[in-house]
């Protein structure tokens, strides 16, 4: 989503050094995000609460940064955003080596990062894909319909994670 910021938010009258600002500040919250949220799961032994979390904040922040304008509110939002949705990753690997066990933990790791590539590398064309099919709908807003894409992907995440198992050992 971040190759697409600078447009998306551009469409609705932020300045590329607004959409710039707010994509730092975006990966700002995810450093932090992925220092802070990890370290708690693990000194509680539970990995599936906090991935839950990370996916329904960022729910709330992606459905924010589809429906508001206003770069205050867009960077805080941003923040937000960064913090728990970039936090979900090194959880998501911590389970997946849980789930694997040791042997095979480089492996799985290795798969999730070239899926997660690969799948952004497809997210760049769905989102223009989207708004040439949808941006007549909403001029003031063209990608938006592309954001709320990510939206629900980001609840069918969600969703699957409700069905895992805590993989962490107490």
């Amino acid at each position: 989503m971040l190759t697409w910021l600078e447009t998306i938010l551009n469409a609705r009258g932020l300045t590329p050094t607004d959409a710039g600002l707010i994509g730092g500040i975006i990966i700002v919250g995810g450093i932090f995000g992925s220092l802070v949220i990890p370290g708690f799961s693990d000194k509680v032994a539970r990995r599936k609460p906090f991935i839950i979390i990370d996916l329904a904040v960022a729910a709330v922040m992606l459905f924010l940064l589809a429906e508001i304008a206003d770069f205050l509110i867009l960077a805080v939002a941003g923040l937000i955003l960064g913090f728990f949705f970039m936090s979900a990753l090194p959880i998501g690997l911590e389970m997946s080596a849980e789930i694997v066990g040791s042997a095979l933990a480089g492996s799985a790791s290795s798969f999730l990062w070239l899926f997660s590539q690969a799948g952004s590398v497809v997210f760049i064309l769905f989102m223009d894909a989207v708004k040439s099919a949808t941006g007549s709908l909403y001029p003031s807003n063209p990608y938006y319909l592309s954001v709320i894409s990510i939206f629900i992907f980001d609840l069918i995440a969600l969703a699957l994670c409700l069905a895992l198992k805590e993989t962490a050992k107490r």
